[in-house]
């Protein structure tokens, strides 16, 4: 109470230039003391909607891999069972069938094979690589549509040539591949 009172009489005894002045200089200390306020006010909550939006992405990110992850394991877990089905299967055998079966003569179609292997973690890529000579565009299409259709093979590479012996045929590079448990033992 002491100091209201004192500062009440110093007020009521400064003359009315140095009144404003005075009045002035709080006026711009207060102005000076809000806007600091608000700019760091505003500066910690942009600083924190960064902050959030970075965890947002990162979680975002985190979502991605979780169910890219779960996918993958569920296709590992396909795949599987797949092998675990059909252990012995043979890709050499699988397509010299499927040959037989489009009528696809190896004598007239001068095939020739090789054979390679990948090893990957768990699983061992067997790939085979067929040159087919002398093809017309229907027998080609049915070959591709008969491979693709077999969940157990899949097509690395495809290459369609026109034929340098026959017109209107083609010569086809195509090389298949299939997956084994890297257990399996090669013959």
């Amino acid at each position: 109470m002491y100091v209201i009172e004192k500062l009440r009489q110093f007020i009521d005894n400064l003359d009315e230039q140095t009144f404003y002045k005075y009045l002035l200089g709080v006026i711009a200390i207060i102005t000076v003391i809000v806007v600091m306020l608000c700019f760091r006010y505003y500066s910690k909550v942009d600083t924190a909607i960064k902050k959030i939006e970075n965890i947002n992405e990162l979680r975002d990110d985190l979502q991605r891999t979780l169910s890219k992850y779960q996918r993958v394991a569920k296709q590992r877990a396909q795949v599987d069972i797949m092998l675990t089905e059909s252990a012995s299967f043979k890709i050499e055998n699988y397509f010299n069938k499927l040959l037989e079966q489009l009528h696809l003569s190896i004598a007239e179609k001068k095939i020739g094979f090789e054979h390679s292997q990948i090893d990957q973690s768990e699983y061992r890529e067997r790939i085979l690589k067929a040159k087919l000579t002398n093809m017309n565009m229907k027998e080609t299409c049915e070959l591709i549509d008969a491979i693709e259709k077999n969940t157990r093979v899949f097509i690395k590479e495809l290459e369609l040539l026109k034929s340098k012996k026959q017109p209107n045929m083609l010569d086809v590079n195509l090389t298949i591949a299939t997956l084994e448990h890297k257990s399996v033992i090669i013959e």
